[in-house]
C-alpha cells in the first residue's frame, strides 16, 4: 500500500542506460515521502500498540474504534503522498497535519473508551497509568497543532516543525513512559 507512488520510470531500452540515474533521482520526493509515511505509520502503530498491553477485554465498541484507528492510519499515504507532491504549499502542509491530528484523535478515542470506569482495561489499573496514557495519546498535538497555524503563515516552517514530533516521541518513549508507566 506505502508504494503506490513510486513508479519505475518508462524509458525506451535504448535510453536506459544513460537516462535511468536521472529518472530515479528525479523520484527523490517520492522516496522521501515513502520513507515519511512508513515513519509516521511505524509510530501509530506503536503508539496503537502501547494501549492495548492494558486493555483486557473487547467489545463492539472497542472493535469500531479501532476500525477507525485503521481507517486514519491507512488514509496516510495519501495526504503524505499530496505532501510529497506539492511540498511546503499551505494546502498540502494543512492537509497532511490535519490527517496526522485525526489519526491522534482516533487513538486517544480508543483509549478513553477502554479505559473510562475501566470498562475495558484491568480493574486494578491504577488511575496515574490510565491518566498518562491518555495524555500521551494526544501528546502529538503539540507539534500538530501549531503547525497547523504555522502553516498559513509559513507552510515549509510548519513542515519542519512536525519534525518535533519524533523529538516528542523519543522523549515521552525513552523517559517518561519508563517513569509513569506501571506495566512495561
Amino acid at each position: 500500500m506505502l508504494v503506490l507512488e513510486l513508479h519505475v520510470p518508462e524509458l525506451p531500452r535504448e535510453q536506459a542506460p544513460a537516462e535511468l540515474l536521472p529518472q530515479l533521482w528525479a523520484l527523490w520526493p517520492r522516496f522521501l515521502g515513502y520513507f515519511l509515511s512508513f515513519v509516521v505509520i511505524g509510530l501509530y502503530w506503536l503508539g496503537h500498540h502501547r494501549p492495548f498491553r492494558y486493555i483486557v477485554r473487547y467489545d463492539t465498541g472497542l472493535i469500531m474504534l479501532n476500525l477507525l484507528v485503521l481507517l486514519t492510519v491507512a488514509f496516510l499515504p495519501f495526504p503524505t503522498a499530496v505532501l510529497s507532491t506539492y511540498d511546503y504549499t499551505q494546502v498540502a502542509v494543512g492537509f497532511y497535519t490535519l490527517s496526522l491530528t485525526v489519526c491522534v484523535v482516533a487513538l486517544w478515542l480508543l483509549w478513553r473508551y477502554a479505559a473510562g470506569g475501566h470498562r475495558l482495561v484491568d480493574p486494578a489499573l491504577d488511575l496515574h497509568t490510565i491518566r498518562y496514557l491518555g495524555l500521551r495519546a494526544v501528546s502529538p498535538l503539540l507539534a500538530y497543532l501549531p503547525a497547523l497555524a504555522i502553516s498559513f503563515v509559513s507552510p515549509r516552517a510548519a513542515a519542519q516543525f512536525l519534525l518535533l514530533v519524533l523529538v516528542i516521541t523519543l522523549v515521552n518513549s525513552l523517559v517518561l513512559d519508563r517513569r509513569f508507566l506501571a506495566h512495561g
